[in-house]
């Protein structure tokens, strides 16, 4: 069973990840590819793939340790051919995934220290926390690019 502390990031990772759902619904695959015209701006297919794949990584991979999570973070920011759809179906895949991911972590998980691809070694409550504010940073830059997106047109 898993922790308060685990309980309340999984609604918050949710909550995240359904406001970067919400904010790719209703628009063709060309207005999910569309940048805005800042430097390093990204599309909104780019965050989303991005954001998930990260997510996926952190809390399968690095926190749960229950298998290794292949992704390619330069293609997730090149994101091509995505639909508003597709997105959906991802979600709708991955979030039983992390959520019994989630619910199988202890305390003492939480107190280990947990590999991270790029960050090193962290315990888990780092790793949760870091898991939480990369997605609502995303989330953010999400809802910033559908209102320009929205907008221009």
């Amino acid at each position: 069973m898993a922790t308060p502390e685990v309980d309340a990031t999984r609604r918050l990772l949710f909550d995240a990840v359904d406001r970067m759902v919400a904010g790719t619904q209703g628009i063709d695959a060309a207005a999910l590819q569309w940048r805005p015209s800042a430097p390093e701006a990204n599309s909104l297919a780019a965050i989303v793939g991005h954001a998930f794949g990260a997510l996926e990584q952190n809390v399968i991979q690095s926190l749960a340790l229950l298998h290794e999570v292949e992704r390619d973070r330069e293609a997730e920011f090149a994101a091509v051919g995505h639909t508003s759809e597709a997105i959906a179906a991802h979600c709708a895949t991955l979030r039983p995934q992390l959520d019994a991911a989630l619910e199988a972590l202890t305390a003492a998980d939480l107190d280990d220290q947990r590999p991270h691809p790029r960050f090193g070694a962290m315990d888990g409550h780092e790793l949760l926390a870091r898991a939480v504010t990369h997605m609502y940073e995303h989330a953010a830059h999400v809802e910033l690019t559908r209102q320009l997106l929205d907008a221009r047109e």
